[in-house]
């Protein structure tokens, strides 16, 4: 049996190229890549059901669609904490774990802390607020849906249960359908990934506005 990696067809067409769009001296960006990658999966997946869901393939796809979207969500959050960690002149680069309430707040506390450090760096709340408002209310959903003690694995579209293999998750205990409307899921992720890549091209952008501003000062 041959290998899956590296593996080759001789269609280019039909290969994957794993390290084409990945730098391997660019981490940050690297996340990026990864995210969108996993907010096009969820998309792809909700496109195929909204064209035709005859055998009913949503109520097996819409696992992995949830999951790539909280995936993309949280490699967003954790290029965004890396870029916003070095703007802030801390080492670190981002939180592990899957916790997407803990990691949103975390960013969020960033970007105030870096808009109090950089007065100079024009930072309207206004905006960022607004421009966050999609991702989050859906943070504010998964608090409201989700208990406390679940919320560092978030592992709801992955298993049926919590870890300890007794207690189902809030769609296995309830006794009434719990329905996901495809429309406007794919509506309300567009709208989250499109905030999350503006965000983190504005911090890219910021990051290199602040490399070149201390480079200039260091040169006169």
């Amino acid at each position: 049996m041959n290998p899956i990696f590296n593996s080759y067809n001789s269609d280019i067409r039909k290969n994957a190229y794993m390290n084409w769009r990945t730098d391997q001296n660019d981490p940050i960006r690297n996340l990026i890549i990864l995210a969108d990658g996993y907010y096009k999966a969820s998309r792809i997946l909700v496109d195929a059901v909204l064209a035709d869901n005859k055998d009913k393939k949503a109520d097996a796809l819409v696992y992995p669609m949830v999951f790539d979207l909280n995936q993309s969500m949280e490699l967003y959050l954790k290029a965004s904490q890396w870029m916003l960690n070095k703007l802030n002149g801390v080492t670190n680069t981002f939180e592990g774990g899957h916790n997407l309430i803990g990691l949103y707040n975390t960013m969020l506390r960033l970007i105030k802390d870096f808009a109090n450090n950089h007065p100079s760096f024009k930072y309207n709340q206004k905006a960022f607020k607004h421009l966050m408002s999609g991702a989050d209310w859906y943070i504010n959903e998964l608090k409201n849906i989700i208990p406390e003690k679940e919320w560092k694995a978030m592992d709801f579209p992955r298993y049926p249960m919590m870890r300890d293999k007794a207690t189902p998750h809030f769609y296995i205990s309830n006794l009434d359908n719990v329905t996901i409307d495809m429309e406007y899921f794919k509506m309300r992720a567009e709208e989250i990934h499109e905030a999350f890549e503006s965000l983190t091209m504005q911090l890219q952008e910021t990051c290199e506005a602040l490399t070149f501003q201390t480079s200039t000062t260091i040169e006169s």
